[in-house]
């Protein structure tokens, strides 16, 4: 199965799991508006929610994720080889909440979430740069993926 297989099956399962959710969210919806109109509530046969705790239903609170923690999805997001500076520009770029962070404190911000993952085995360097060539990194899939670059 190659690389490209992989990444595929597993956004795929992330999006179902995401629309069961959705599915959720909306049977509680619809059982929320029948009773705010007083209409008889029809529980659907796949709800997950009992009768007597459809009016405490309360949608769980989003948890604010790291800048780290979005800079480290990010790379490891990365299907091709990457350099430190290159993913700081376009999060600088591409990202909103950024527009306070200069391009040396994003630098480094990268810089420390590569090393991070470095030392977690998710991220290997595959070319040592040196002189004003950076090195090269590469995101590991799984254990063993990767490994003839490994020096």
């Amino acid at each position: 199965m190659s690389d490209l297989t992989k990444f595929r099956a597993k956004i795929e399962n992330r999006l179902n799991e995401a629309k069961e959710v959705v599915r959720k969210y909306e049977d509680h919806l619809t059982m929320i508006d029948a009773e705010l109109h007083g209409d008889e509530i029809q529980f659907p046969e796949t709800s997950v929610i009992k009768p007597e705790a459809s009016m405490l239903l309360v949608p769980p609170q989003a948890k604010k994720e790291s800048f780290a923690g979005k800079t480290r999805k990010f790379i490891l997001g990365l299907e091709s080889d990457f350099h430190i500076r290159g993913v700081a520009l376009i999060l600088l770029k591409e990202f909103p909440d950024t527009s306070n962070i200069d391009e040396g404190a994003m630098i480094r911000k990268v810089s420390s979430a590569v090393w991070r993952l470095k030392k977690e085995g998710k991220v290997i360097v595959i070319h040592k740069g040196a002189g004003s060539e950076p090195n090269t990194y590469r995101v590991v899939l799984s254990k063993g993926d990767n490994a003839e670059f490994l020096d």
